[in-house]
């Protein structure tokens, strides 16, 4: 029989494991990466642009990133013209899940001028639940 005293021990311990095995902000609905670039909620918004520069899932499109009050606004400047347009895709699936909740929309502009916006909460939802660069190591929906 196991003592008190070690089954609070144990029941702590679970419950420390679970909740550092997903991030807060995702809930339940976390699917967790095999990269070290999958970490959810690893950049701060104020270094948005330097990710979108550097990071090699962005595959060379080059965004100006601001961020206007609680909106975080990424314009396009430039765009390789033999990606497709899961690549743009992909982008924002990466921008929900690694940038912290630090806006509460995201704005794709053209020119300055908005065009598109989506909550963080949808975004974020959506990069919980994704990452790249990893064949096979994902879920699988059938449908």
């Amino acid at each position: 029989m196991v003592s008190s005293a070690l089954r609070v021990a144990l029941i702590l311990l679970a419950t420390t494991v679970a909740a550092s095995a997903q991030p807060q902000s995702c809930g339940s609905e976390f699917w967790p990466g095999t990269l070290p670039e999958h970490e959810v909620d690893s950049v701060e918004v104020a270094d948005i642009q330097e990710f979108l520069d550097t990071a090699p899932a962005v595959d060379g499109i080059e965004f100006a990133a601001a961020l206007k009050g609680d909106e975080l606004w990424l314009d396009v400047v430039r765009y390789p013209g033999d990606l497709t347009i899961v690549a743009s895709i992909r982008t924002l699936f990466v921008i929900g899940r690694v940038v912290k909740t630090q806006y509460k929309k995201l704005v794709l502009a053209d020119n300055g001028t908005g065009l598109f916006e989506v909550s963080y909460a949808d975004l974020h939802a959506i990069g919980c639940q994704f990452f790249w660069g990893s064949k096979g190591k994902g879920r699988t929906q059938s449908y």
